[in-house]
């Protein structure tokens, strides 16, 4: 019976750590298609600035100040995914071990676990602009 206890306990921290692990994974993937959406809005202002700058004429100080608040939050965000990121890999690896403790008693369940992990670990930064400004 003791036994039973031992794997039903490394079982439920194993699936707690799963669903962490997840819920952590789920908060970066969304911060990630914020930061997608919001650089697509600022590339379309740097566009614009950029044709403005072509015709001979000087950008709004309205345009400026907008695209220095854009990028400015894009910069929390990244430093947040960043942040998240760190959060997910530390949490990985506890999972990793939970599932590792568990394998020892019950491979089966501990296989099952494995299995279940499908999470985004790589968020492509690339895909922020690099700061334009004069």
């Amino acid at each position: 019976m003791h036994k039973k206890n031992k794997r039903d306990a490394l079982e439920n921290t194993a699936k707690c750590q799963l669903q962490k692990t997840q819920q952590i994974a789920e908060s970066g993937l969304v911060k990630d298609q914020l930061i997608t959406r919001k650089n697509k809005v600022l590339k379309g202002n740097v566009i614009l600035r950029d044709k403005i700058i072509k015709d001979h004429q000087k950008p709004s100080t309205k345009l400026l100040e907008l695209m220095e608040e854009q990028q400015n939050f894009l910069d929390d965000l990244i430093v947040e995914v960043s942040g998240k990121t760190v959060e997910l890999s530390a949490s990985d690896l506890k999972l990793q071990q939970a599932i590792a403790e568990l394998r020892k008693i019950d491979p089966t369940a501990a296989d099952r676990l494995a299995q279940s992990i499908s999470i985004k670990k790589d968020i492509n930064k690339s895909r922020v602009i690099a700061k334009k400004r004069l």
